[in-house]
This record gives C-alpha cells, structure tokens and sequence, in this order.
C-alpha cells in the first residue's frame, strides 16, 4: 500500500455483456411529453393541484451549487430548483429526465441521449446539448478543477463526452458501467447553464426544476413557488413548498407533533408515546429504515503522523465499544457494520461481521482495550498521545464526537474536540487538513461502485483518507465489470478485507432513522426512491388540504 502518493488512476477497459445497462435504457417518440412514472399510491383520492406543504430543514442553505456540495444539507434546499439527464421518480426506477429517450450502443462503451426542445432555465434559456456537457464535466473537474464529491464519481467512466447537435449528448465510456445511470440520478448530478460559476449559484438557484425561489428569511424559512413553465405537464403538484428552518432535533419534532410542519422527522425514544398516539387516530405516519448516512466511523488522515502508522490505527479499531456506540449515539436504533452492513456490498452475515476485531463485547473488550494500549506503546507512545478529533457541528455527530472522545481516552489517547461548521468541514477535510475524524459516510445509489470510487479509490472524488492501494484501484473495475452478483460480493469482500487491513477507517455501525409526515401530505412515502439523495426534488408531492 501507498498512503503517500496518489496516482492517477490507470484505466482499464474489457469486454462486457450490459444487459444490466440496456434493461435500464429508456426511450420514447415524443419529444414534447416527458416520460413521468407517477408511483401508486394507496390514497383513496388522486393527487391535487394546489396547497402547501411544509417540510423541516436543519440550515439555511450555504450555497445552490449542488455539484459543490458533499451535504444532504444542500440537497434538501437545492434539489427543487434542478433537474437532471435521468431521475429516480420512485422505487428503483429510472427514466429520463432532460431527456426524451437513451439507449446504449458500442457493446455498452456509449450512452446516447436524445434532449427535449421545452427544458428552460428560470431565465428562459433553453437547455442544449452544450449545457449538458457543461455541467458534467463541471461535475468532473475539467471545468476549474475542482471535482464535485458527490457527482465527480462520474469522472471514473466518462473519457469523453460528444455533442453532434444541439439536441443529443453521447457520453463515451471507459468500460460498460452498469452502475453509471443510477449515479446520473443522483441530485448532485444537476444540470446548470453553460458557462454558470459556483460563485454565480452561491447567490441564488438557476436551474429548469419544478419550483423557482420566492422568498428566504435567513434561519426562519425559505418560500418555494411553483415553476410554470415547468416542462413536465401538470407538474409540480404544489403551489408552494415551505421549507422550515429548524436546527434542534428537540424543538423539530415538537414542530411536527404540533402539526407546524407537515413532514419532519419520525420519533425518537422519548417521544414515542406521542408519535403512537397520533398515528393510532390516523393524524401522522412514519416510516424506520436505515439511513443512507452509513457507514459510520472514524477516519484517519494516513498522509501525516500519527497516522500514517498502522499500530496506531489498529489501536483507534480496538478502542470503540461499538455496543456501546449504538446506544448512546442512536439510542439502539443501529446495526453492525463494516464498509457494507449484512446482506450488501460484501454480502456478509452479521455473525461475520462481529467476528472482526473491534466488536468485542464484555471481557473480550477489556482485553481489546488492553491490546490497543500496548498497540500504542509499540508505536512510541507508551503513556498515550493528544490529538484533536475533527467533529461536525450538528446535534448528532457532536455526540458521536463526545462518545469517540470517551472511548478513546480509555487506551490513553486524549483528544480535544474540534467543531466545524458543515460549510467549512468538506473543503477542510478534502485539503487533509485534519488527523482524526468522527464521520458518517453518505450512500447516494447503493451500489458498491459509488462507495469504493468515491472514498477508497486513488483521487477518489471523497477521498479524505489520502489513502492509495494499486490493488484496490485492479479490483474496483474487476468488481464494476462483474455481472454474477455472487462474484461480485467475493469480490466486494476482498476489497473490504484489504482496506480493514489497511484500516485507513475503523467502522462502527449503520444507523437507521424516522421520517415522519402529516396524512394530509401525499406523495412524499411514495415517491422516495433508491435513496433520498435521489429523490428530494418534490414534484410529486401534493396535499389534501386546500
């Protein structure tokens, strides 16, 4: 392993059968109509125009560049305002979105998408194929070299990209990506005008989404109103969308409860007894899954001591009771987890999972614990060492950060807590300007691609490790290109392997969390689709209360 110098990453490209690209590939005639599969509902009525809703945020948004952005934060202000070559409505569908049809031709090496004439900005301005590659190689990075952390995954698939007109963009690929048209649908993955700075979207939106900005009132709430010029007929359902802006989980779901916000967060342990309540007389609903914050853990920048040395890494692993982690940082409401949890990714059971080192429990902890210590005197640091642990300033995470900072202390590691803002935490972590850090991955797709090109890949488009692994680098294509999916987890096992061996991430768990909505809300349950990272744009939400 090198943890020091960061190739490029060498391209490889091989034959493949893409039956798994092409089932995806979507296509109509009409040039005019949008192909929108409006998921089923179990409402007894159908969706109405009109009305309001009103939906919690956590932050007044730090800028409307989406493809700047590695935050959920943004995305739950931003994502109205945009859209992109191919959405997620619902479910795991994907379709076109900017575009009117694609296919796949040249064995899978080439996707071609064919453009709607009425797509425009809020400005008037319509979409051509010029904007489309405008904003992917923005994406990449070959605009002002900045690679997007959430999108500039794209970058480790398209070599180049090809406008022949004004209606139609082929995007040539280095190999068949089967993954690739989910990532498209990922909302990072927005389009914007060609020529559109960052600093021009710091101001304000300027997208061709389903709702334009009415008003904003800084720490209070931002006033979305539908866009009617929208290309997609009948859409957006809503007049407007309030999005309020509440930064207290505590002060969240009091708002909620007391029916000031129509869609907010689900309950948590001490407020359960009145969440039961008011689903029992059919006032709200909730749903509990896991999130796509996962998985979670502590990164360690391996560029710089202490590092750079794996004793020491080692020694952070054994450290954490992740039992423990689960209970006080998510009140139970977690499960164990490596790189994947059970039963994705890697495929592994849970019983394989605890087996790893650091999931000791009881006696078996201790003598962990005891292990770490001598972990840290072999690695010259007999009575411990300081070191400051990188935190994001938000309710949870500064938890998590005050959990780490206790179980690290036990093999004599003391830390000094360092709150970050979440608009200067990702630049920070992205310049390696920190040593240790208490962080929550973010799964926009759930395919094992995203994870490993975005975080573990040499120039990873989040890698805020520095780490680099030549053998890593081989397997990702090897695993990209696998169409049986039990190879495909042997293989996403032997990445995981060598990275925990490596342990440039000590992992902990995968945490679930609750969504809750008012039943006068409609369309939100339904639409969500293969995650929330692809689905928060809220042109299919709607309300029965006019």
């Amino acid at each position: 392993m090198n943890l020091r110098s960061r190739p490029s990453l060498l391209r490889f490209s091989a034959f493949l059968a893409v039956a798994s690209l092409v089932a995806v590939a979507c296509g109509t005639d009409d040039a005019s109509t949008p192909t929108v599969t409006i998921p089923s509902t179990t409402e007894a009525s159908k969706p109405q125009q009109g009305g309001v809703l009103r939906r919690v945020v956590f932050t007044d948004p730090f800028s409307f560049d989406l493809h700047s952005s590695s935050s959920s934060v943004v995305l739950m202000t931003g994502a109205h305002f945009y859209n992109n070559l191919l959405w997620n409505p619902g479910g795991t569908a994907i379709e076109c979105d900017v575009c009117s049809s694609w296919n796949v031709e040249d064995g899978g090496k080439r996707m071609l998408f064919h453009l709607r004439d009425n797509v425009a900005f809020a400005d008037g301005h319509l979409l051509t194929s010029s904007d489309v590659k405008y904003s992917l190689q923005k994406m990449m990075g070959l605009v002002d070299d900045i690679v997007s952390p959430r999108a500039g995954v794209i970058k480790e698939y398209i070599e180049s990209i090809d406008t022949p007109d004004d209606a139609t963009v082929a995007l040539n690929l280095y190999r068949p990506a089967a993954a690739l048209p989910a990532m498209l649908t990922m909302q990072f993955a927005s389009m914007v005008k060609e020529g559109t700075t960052r600093q021009d979207l710091n101001e304000a939106p300027d997208g061709t989404g389903a709702f334009l900005l009415k008003s904003w009132e800084s720490g209070s709430k931002l006033v979305l109103e539908r866009n009617p010029n929208y290309f997609k007929e009948g859409l957006p359902y809503l007049d407007e969308l309030h999005l309020i802006i509440i930064g207290n989980p505590v002060a969240g779901r009091s708002a909620f409860l007391t029916n000031l916000l129509d869609i907010g967060a689900g309950p948590n342990n001490d407020t359960l007894s009145q969440y039961e309540a008011k689903r029992a007389a059919g006032d709200i609903d909730w749903v509990e899954e896991i999130s796509e914050f996962r998985p979670q853990g502590v990164m360690m920048n391996v560029t710089q001591p202490p590092f750079d040395d794996i004793l020491l890494r080692q020694a952070v692993n054994l450290a954490i009771d992740r039992w423990g982690y689960m209970q006080v940082v998510h009140e139970n409401r977690a499960e164990p987890a490596l790189i994947f949890r059970a039963g994705i990714g890697s495929m592994r059971t849970t019983e394989e999972i605890i087996s790893f080192p650091g999931f000791a429990q009881g006696g078996a902890k201790d003598a962990e614990r005891e292990q770490a210590r001598n972990l840290l005197a072999q690695a010259g640091f007999p009575d411990g060492l300081d070191v400051v642990l990188t935190v994001r300033n938000a309710p949870d995470y500064r938890i998590q950060g005050e959990f780490l900072s206790g179980e690290l202390a036990k093999i004599g590691i003391r830390t000094t807590l360092e709150l970050v803002e979440s608009a200067a935490l990702f630049p920070k972590v992205a310049r390696l300007d920190y040593s240790i850090w208490g962080y929550w991955f973010g799964q926009t797709t759930n395919d094992p691609d995203e994870m490993w090109a975005s975080y573990f890949l040499t120039d990873g488009s989040r890698n805020y490790l520095g780490y680099s692994n030549p053998e890593v680098d081989r397997l990702f294509v090897q695993q990209s290109l696998e169409l049986d999916p039990v190879e495909r987890a042997s293989q996403n096992r032997q990445l995981e392997d060598i990275i925990l061996a490596d342990l440039p991430f000590a992992p902990t768990v995968d945490h679930k969390r609750t969504l809750g909505w008012w039943t006068q809300a409609h369309g939100f349950k339904e639409s969500r689709g293969i995650t929330r990272y692809t689905t928060y744009r809220g042109e299919l939400w709607w309300t029965s209360i006019q």
